[in-house]
């Protein structure tokens, strides 16, 4: 965790990108609150870990369209399966039906 921190504070990350499409610092970002939020998970913070993964995903959502993705595994994935350790089942279900929506979308259907 402590090289990601490193990592999301590291500027020059923002003109490093992936085919011009994506800022890499984006990507760090994301990647730190999915692994931060994984830790609030394992230490019993759940509310923490939700809120630490509706972060990435507005992140996330920000990312501009490449095949494949550029942020491969969807955020909401991340998020339902907390949700649903949770026994928040009506929000998973929402979480996982939004997913659903958003890959339609992004992939022109």
């Amino acid at each position: 965790m402590d090289s990601l921190r490193i990592l999301s504070t590291d500027t020059t990350l923002k003109d490093l990108t992936v085919w011009a499409i994506n800022s890499t610092a984006d990507l760090v970002q994301i990647a730190s609150k999915v692994l931060g939020a994984g830790i609030d998970m394992q230490e019993g913070k759940t509310d923490a870990s939700i809120a630490a993964l509706k972060d990435a995903i507005a992140m996330e959502d920000k990312l501009n369209y490449n095949e494949p993705p550029d942020w491969f595994f969807s955020v909401r994935h991340h998020l339902g399966a907390v949700l649903l350790k949770a026994g928040k089942y009506k929000e998973a279900e929402d979480v996982y039906n939004q997913d659903l929506r958003t890959g339609r979308k992004m992939a022109g259907h």
